[in-house]
């Protein structure tokens, strides 16, 4: 569905460079590339693939314990956007 995004799977365990305890493991990192006036600039993200266990869990928006874990994941990897 987005062909503009490159995924990588599988991408291991990662931990913040100032805090060793704030360790992540995302299900992936996409990639994409935007053109900027000093040429195509790489952005990333986090990919994060979930499931809940009620329908209703998803009314609203992402459940707040996906929320929660997916700024997690960002702000130890020092990213901006994820997708879920």
């Amino acid at each position: 569905m987005h062909p503009e995004l490159t995924v990588f799977r599988d991408v291991g365990t990662y931990a913040h460079k100032e805090r060793n305890w704030q360790r992540c493991n995302p299900d992936g990192i996409y990639e994409y590339e935007i053109d900027t006036p000093g040429g195509p600039l790489k952005m990333y993200g986090i990919l994060e693939i979930k499931t809940a266990q009620f329908e209703d869990d998803w009314v609203g928006g992402i459940p707040k314990y996906y929320y929660t874990q997916v700024q997690w994941y960002l702000q130890s990897l020092g990213l901006g956007e994820a997708i879920v």
